[in-house]
């Protein structure tokens, strides 16, 4: 089996003092990068819907956020600047499984054929779509310019998945079109 290793006192050593907004921190690969930044010395600012982890210290804030909530977002960034004075580093990290199969048909209760649920676009593209650009807006209007922007992404980006309909093609969309269309930026 094949190994990949990281020198993490390099790694975290390059994070001190640098400010990092978190989208989806708190539970799963979000909430690793919340205390992995936190580890290296970050200061990270970190949406979700809920915080299950309480008041986590001064270089760790929790600002609720619905990311496919335009105020909300907006709140989670100018949180941070308000804060720490700039943006460095964004991790869009929010993101939902595919809860129900959308090609089920459900209907209401006078028959009618109900419209398919959204909430997997909603969250995991079009939220997404909004944390980037807000990202790239505090990357260019801050002095110096510029930041980092990680996306998390899935395997299901690359290969279709039966039952996944709508989050296979949301990942895709951020994983392949989106980091390709963002390095003109």
């Amino acid at each position: 089996m094949s190994e990949l290793l990281f020198d993490d006192a390099q790694l975290l050593a390059q994070l001190k003092g640098k400010v990092v907004v978190v989208t989806g921190g708190n539970s799963g690969i979000g909430r690793a990068c919340v205390e992995y930044y936190a580890s290296g010395g970050a200061k990270v600012v970190w949406g979700d819907l809920k915080n299950s982890f309480g008041d986590e210290g001064s270089d760790i804030t929790f600002s609720r956020c619905d990311i496919t909530n335009w105020a909300e977002q907006v709140r989670l960034f100018k949180t941070t600047i308000e804060k720490y004075g700039r943006v460095d580093s964004v991790v869009a990290c929010a993101g939902i499984g595919e809860p129900y199969d959308i090609f089920t048909d459900e209907f209401d209760e006078s028959g009618e054929l109900r419209e398919p649920k959204s909430a997997v676009i909603d969250i995991d593209l079009t939220g997404t779509i909004k944390t980037l650009k807000l990202a790239l807006h505090y990357f260019k209007t801050q002095s110096p310019q510029g930041g980092d922007i990680s996306m998390i992404g899935s395997l299901a980006s690359y290969r279709g998945t039966p039952g996944l309909y709508t989050y296979c093609g949301s990942v895709s969309a951020i994983g392949d079109h989106a980091c390709e269309s963002l390095q003109s930026r």
